[in-house]
């Protein structure tokens, strides 16, 4: 690691890797190569002080006494990335820094390894790398990313399990893997390359259409817009005239347009005067003298052919400025003289000794029926809402809101009973009764809220969490195991029936005494709280023996098998091989007496067997 070399091929990768983005640490790690050789453990926390990356180091020396192996912290505070090494030995931990970047005052050549036996130099110098304006950083009107100076993250790193077995075959693997990814890769590349170019070209045919679009909105506007033709008709015909005389007026307004298109060489215009001047003159003959102006066997005029006007049209087109609407125009002045001069006509009693047909009139355009008034609908009723009355806040509630209690069908809205049910659960009570039976003086027993209630009324997620270990506390007993650092309930009746007790918990089975609390080791030995039985079973192991009179465990470091209980007041001899008693005496005969009695059956002296020399 110290060697040039060794850093010359960590930094190789990046002659091949020409992309100035920046990489995440869980992007290269989710890489082949990298999946394949390295197991990331843990991603780590904290403040970019001394005592954040002590945390970290001896986070990372558990590790590498954990998997006995040597472990790596990737230290990242952006735009800073270093690597943090626990190097594994017999002789102790040690700690190695990789910094890529060039530092001024410990190496500012280039990248280098800092080596550093305690964890302590190593926090001070990782606090100095990535030392932090904290004035700054605890300002909090700056934005977020200011604040993440003040901060690191470190991802945890052993070395696979797999990577030591059968390396050729390991990395053919990872090599194999990799080419799978990159064809995966260049597929989904041309795949988006296609959609791309299918893009492109909709929009292209989107932006030819709104260039057509365009194109006939413009049109359409300067037809709109377009400055009306016949303005002098338009405005001499708007000359006021008197009621008096609506024949003139009419002749008047009649002149002034045929004059204003004669002037411009319409010859339809001329030929439609003529016309309509003859309609005129017949129109005028009745309204005078009726019988004067016609005989019993003189037929009505005909109209003037509205094909005359059309003789001259192309003429008239030829030489108008107007166009197609002066023959248009003509037709209809024509046609309105003629309405007129019928409207002038005699009476039907004079029409007797009529010979020529009359004229039909031109059909009158369609009326809409007049309609029926319609009559206003009145307006419809709303539901009445449902309400209650809270049996709390006496406040009147819709039903939607009601919170009715079972058993009692007292009623209340939702934010008071939780009120209720939260107060109760911070006293730690249970069961919880309605607020309304408690309050009422009656013999009768007040009704307990429900688990469904009390689900229903809203409650957090830790007031629930109460209410569930107060109810199971009613017939179960929350029990903490000292071997794996858990609780867990367990049942009254079932408690009371066994004095040792055993985790159920998954992976724990450590047993303890339910009277001491003392932790056994063997369940099937015998246990006793005082350490009777325990010592019973050691003296039986050991080959010890207890004195026959005062029960004082003895033990013989050597000489014969006579024993004399040394405990206070006690005067027993017995023998140690049997355990049996000699005598209790202070008298040198008697005691002689039962001794040499008693080893006349039993062994005095143990028979040792010495190996010798063969």
């Amino acid at each position: 690691m110290m060697t040039e070399s060794t850093a010359d091929e960590v930094l190789s990768i990046c002659e091949d890797w020409t992309s100035s983005s920046h990489l995440e640490v869980e992007d290269i790690t989710r890489s082949p190569i990298f999946q394949r050789s390295l197991n990331l453990l843990v991603v780590d926390y904290g403040q970019s002080r001394h005592e954040g990356f002590s945390t970290l180091l001896e986070r990372l020396r558990q590790e590498s006494n954990r998997y006995r192996k040597s472990s790596c912290a990737v230290i990242t505070r952006p735009p800073e990335i270093v690597a943090c090494f626990c190097i594994y030995g017999a002789d102790g931990d040690f700690y190695v820094i990789f910094d890529s970047h060039p530092r001024p005052g410990t190496h500012p050549d280039s990248a280098a390894f800092i080596f550093n036996k305690s964890a302590y130099s190593t926090a001070h110098y990782l606090a100095n790398l990535f030392r932090a304006d904290w004035s700054l950083v605890a300002d909090e009107e700056l934005q977020w990313e200011t604040q993440l100076l003040g901060n690191f993250s470190g991802h945890l790193f052993v070395a696979h399990p797999q990577l030591g077995e059968d390396g050729a075959d390991y990395w053919m693997g990872a090599t194999l893997q990799a080419s799978l990814e990159t064809l995966a890769l260049r597929a989904e590349q041309d795949q988006l390359k296609s959609e791309k170019t299918q893009l492109h070209a909709e929009n292209a045919t989107l932006k030819a259409d709104i260039a057509r679009l365009r194109e006939r909105e413009r049109e359409r506007n300067a037809v709109l817009h377009r400055p009306p033709r016949v303005r002098t008709v338009s405005r001499e015909t708007k000359q006021p005239h008197s009621p008096s005389d609506p024949d003139g007026a009419r002749l008047h307004r009649r002149d002034s347009i045929f004059s204003s298109f004669v002037q411009s060489g319409s010859s339809a215009f001329a030929a439609a005067r003529s016309s309509i001047a003859t309609v005129t003159s017949l129109g005028r003959t009745p309204a005078s003298s009726p019988k004067e102006a016609r005989s019993p066997g003189t037929p009505w005029p005909t109209p003037p052919s509205p094909v005359s006007p059309a003789k001259g049209k192309g003429k008239g087109r030829a030489s108008s400025q107007y166009g197609d609407s002066t023959d248009d125009l003509a037709l209809a002045l024509q046609q309105q003289e003629l309405f007129d001069s019928l409207m002038r006509m005699p009476s039907v009693s004079d029409a007797s000794d009529w010979s020529a047909p009359v004229p039909p009139l031109p059909p009158l355009p369609p009326r809409p029926l007049p309609r029926a008034p319609r009559t206003p609908r009145a307006p419809t009723p709303k539901p009445a809402v449902a309400t209650f009355m809270c049996g709390i806040c006496l406040d009147h509630h819709s039903h939607e809101d009601v919170a009715q209690v079972d058993g009692c069908g007292h009623m209340f809205c939702r934010d008071c009973i939780r009120a209720h049910v939260a107060t109760q659960l911070a006293q730690r009570l249970h069961p919880i009764v309605c607020p309304l039976c408690s309050a009422e003086k009656s013999d009768a027993d007040p009704a307990v809220l429900s688990d469904e209630f009390v689900q229903q009324v809203g409650l957090s997620e830790g007031e629930y969490a109460t209410f569930v270990e107060l109810q199971m506390a009613s017939f179960s007993m929350l029990l903490h195991c000292r071997g794996c650092d858990n609780s867990f309930f367990v049942v009254k009746d079932e408690l009371d029936e066994v004095s040792i007790i055993t985790c159920p918990l998954p992976g724990c089975e450590q047993s303890w005494c339910k009277m001491c609390s003392q932790m056994l080791d063997d369940q099937e030995a015998e246990h006793s709280c005082d350490g009777t039985a325990e010592l019973h079973r050691l003296m039986g192991q050991k080959g010890w023996k207890y004195c026959p009179g005062c029960q004082t465990p003895a033990e013989k470091t050597e000489g014969c098998n006579h024993m004399r209980c040394t405990g206070p007041g006690c005067t027993m001899h017995f023998c140690y091989r049997c355990g049996n008693a000699i005598v209790s005496s202070v008298i040198s005969r008697e005691i002689n007496e039962a001794v040499a009695s008693h080893y006349q059956n039993c062994q005095m002296f143990e028979t040792v067997i010495v190996d010798g020399d063969d």
